[in-house]
């Protein structure tokens, strides 16, 4: 459908009607050919033209942006009487032939009215052999080009061009199509316009006239049109209760932004050709297309899994906020979410927002081998959501109801075709390709294949930053990471914690804590790493530390490891009193990628904190940080905090670096 549609526009025919079809197309492709021909027998035909004397030729044109005016002008000139016009408003014939010869054409006018005058926007983009031809046939015209801000004329244009006799709203993506097509482009370069206008006809016989000086003074303008027009009758009484800014209609805030990037060139170009008109131009810079209010627009968002308050997941929580926060500035919100393995481990979400509904898949393997199938060039998490939601995003992106689009998660973005990216907002949680390089690095089974996914998510992470409208991430470093990749604007969404904070309760002699959803695979492996290979050093030295593994779903793997120093609590329902006990929290990450936000909670109750490398990623320096590079700095700093106790106040900053043979006793003396 969409090269169909692409056929039609190239020839001047609107897609979006319901007249547009195969018959239809073929109609237009004779009225097409028809004019083109004719027009080069005028052009390159010398005697061509003598066909036309005696006949009355046009004197004017009024062109240049639709939804500018030309209606209001157009019924004012026939309720004057001084000029002669067509039967309706825009015959289209040099632009499309629609009339189907130039003698039929020129006989639609009343010579005996006075001067022919035509207003037709659609003949500004002619191209210059067009506008040579129409010089030799009628020697005396001139044009008016009426110039409306041009983000307010795409804007309008797209709207009443996609809804032409549909009886219904247009969608932002048929909207998004029509903007991006030949077509579409070829009206707003104003300046390409009127260059070739004046190139064939000279500056004294182009005029522009600013929008804006239409809407303000209507009847000036109207008899500086006719006095191009020959007339110098006086005017009767100007109606102007129809001028001229009719519904303006929902506008997304990505949609808006889209519209204003692509207009900046043209209004720097115009600006350029016509530096007299400077004012105008300052002003239509200084009202950009601005979107509806929020409370006026609909939202529809994908979420790569399925936000809950009662995950055991961060992520999950914080999608669940960020709904929250959004129901509350919408009007309406649909959510699409995927529930996979372990959301199905967490207990349901009792309520929504009375204006956000959620409509939930199940993701499963099937899914994951049939997506893999259809979609080999996507990583994994896309390709398996892809598969699973394409009817659903199909429906919901083809709906004029919606006008705002959010993606929360690299998994959420991944079940979108890249057609529609553009008009999204992209949340990145985090960089999945570093969580499959750090699998691959760390030696776990399927290296080679966690290496390929890797390398395709790669490709399919830059390939979203620079597809969608605009990107959020969690953390600055990740803000870093996507700014350098990418054109579009990128913002650090900071957050915190996903529980109410609390005072800090008495720290237990010798608690170490570590603490998160036990079923995700990075954290069963920190929790292994330090059970088998940090702890065994840190108790031979400090004989009162135990472990306390705090979280969700501990496996058998992680339960084989229960002894009288290590105990594993299982699902609590509010972890900060068991945080707070702790005399140092622990997060000794060496997979998964982005903020860690268990490390937000512990430091934000004021527990010294060790973080390797990857537990420490996106997260700013703090006083209770403490930052490990390896295993021996990361057993240093713990043994440096529990010989010397930190009280809920604690304010020191740590750094241990391996390597220093005095890293312990660089610690104490920063504790001190």
């Amino acid at each position: 459908m969409i090269f169909f549609d692409r056929i039609l526009a190239s020839f001047g025919a609107n897609p979006y009607r319901k007249s547009a079809g195969p018959i239809g197309l073929f109609v237009k492709c004779l009225q097409y050919v028809a004019v083109c021909l004719e027009l080069a027998a005028v052009l390159w035909l010398p005697l061509y033209p003598r066909r036309f004397n005696g006949m009355a030729k046009p004197r004017l044109f009024v062109i240049g942006a639709q939804k500018a005016g030309t209606t209001w002008l157009d019924r004012e000139l026939r309720a004057q009487g001084l000029v002669a016009l067509p039967d309706a408003k825009e015959t289209h014939h040099f632009d499309r032939g629609r009339v189907w010869a130039i003698h039929r054409y020129l006989s639609g006018f009343d010579a005996a009215r006075g001067p022919l005058v035509e207003v037709a926007p659609d003949y500004g983009p002619l191209a210059i052999w067009r506008i040579r031809a129409l010089a030799r046939l009628c020697p005396e015209l001139a044009v008016v080009f009426v110039a409306k801000n041009p983000a307010e004329r795409a804007w309008s244009g797209l709207r009443m061009e996609t809804g032409f006799d549909r009886g219904a709203r247009s969608t932002a993506f048929d909207q998004l199509r029509h903007l991006r097509n030949t077509r579409t482009r070829r009206y707003q370069d104003y300046a390409g316009q009127i260059a070739r206008w004046q190139t064939v006809l000279g500056p004294d016989r182009t005029r522009v006239i600013p929008f804006e000086r239409l809407h303000a003074d209507p009847e000036r303008v109207l008899r500086e049109v006719l006095d191009l027009a020959g007339v110098k009758e006086p005017l009767k009484r100007v109606n102007i209760g129809h001028a001229f800014k009719g519904e303006r209609g929902r506008i997304g805030a990505n949609f808006a932004a889209i519209i204003n990037q692509d207009v900046a060139h043209d209004i720097a170009r115009f600006e350029t050709c016509f530096p007299h008109l400077a004012q105008t131009v300052q002003d239509w810079r200084q009202h950009p297309l601005r979107p509806s209010p929020k409370g006026e627009r609909h939202l529809f968002l994908v979420c790569g899994f399925n936000p809950n308050s009662l995950a055991t997941s961060s992520g999950q929580k914080l999608a669940y906020q960020n709904l929250l926060q959004l129901a509350r500035d919408y009007a309406t919100v649909h959510v699409l979410a995927f529930r996979n393995r372990l959301d199905r481990l967490d207990p349901p979400q009792p309520d929504w927002p009375k204006n956000l509904t959620v409509e939930v898949l199940e993701i499963g393997p099937k899914d994951r081998i049939l997506g893999a199938l259809a979609y080999p060039h996507l990583p994994s998490f896309a390709s398996a959501r892809r598969w699973r939601a394409r009817q659903q995003v199909a429906k919901h992106m083809n709906s004029p109801e919606f006008t705002d689009f959010f993606a929360d998660f690299s998994q959420g973005l991944g079940a979108i075709p890249q057609d529609f990216w553009p008009l999204f907002t992209f949340r990145q949680h985090d960089v999945v390709s570093n969580l499959y390089r750090r699998r691959m690095k760390n030696g776990v089974r399927f290296s080679l294949l966690f290496g390929f996914e890797a390398w395709r998510t790669v490709r399919w992470e830059e390939r979203a930053w620079r597809g969608v409208c605009n990107v959020e991430t969690l953390s600055q470093t990740d803000c870093d990471l996507v700014s350098c990749k990418t054109l579009v604007p990128v913002s650090a969404q900071l957050v915190r914690g996903t529980f109410a904070s609390t005072p800090r309760s008495k720290p237990v002699r010798g608690r170490l804590v570590f603490w998160g959803n036990m079923a995700r695979a990075e954290n069963e492996d920190a929790a292994i790493h330090l059970i088998t290979s940090l702890f065994p050093e840190i108790k031979r030295q400090r004989p009162e530390a135990h472990i306390l593994v705090v979280g969700a779903h501990p496996g058998k793997r992680l339960l084989h490891h229960a002894a009288d120093d290590v105990t594993f609590t299982g699902f609590v329902e509010d972890p900060m009193p068991l945080l707070g006990s702790a005399e140092v929290a622990l997060a000794p990450l060496r997979l998964g990628s982005g903020v860690k936000i268990k490390v937000f909670e512990t430091i934000d109750l004021g527990v010294p904190t060790v973080v390797s490398p990857v537990g420490g990623e996106g997260i700013p320096d703090h006083p209770c940080l403490v930052r490990a590079e390896d295993d021996e700095a990361f057993i240093a700093a713990v043994i440096g905090i529990l010989d010397h106790s930190v009280p809920t106040g604690y304010s020191a900053s740590l750094l241990a670096r391996s390597g220093n043979s005095g890293a312990q006793d660089e610690l104490v003396e920063m504790l001190v």
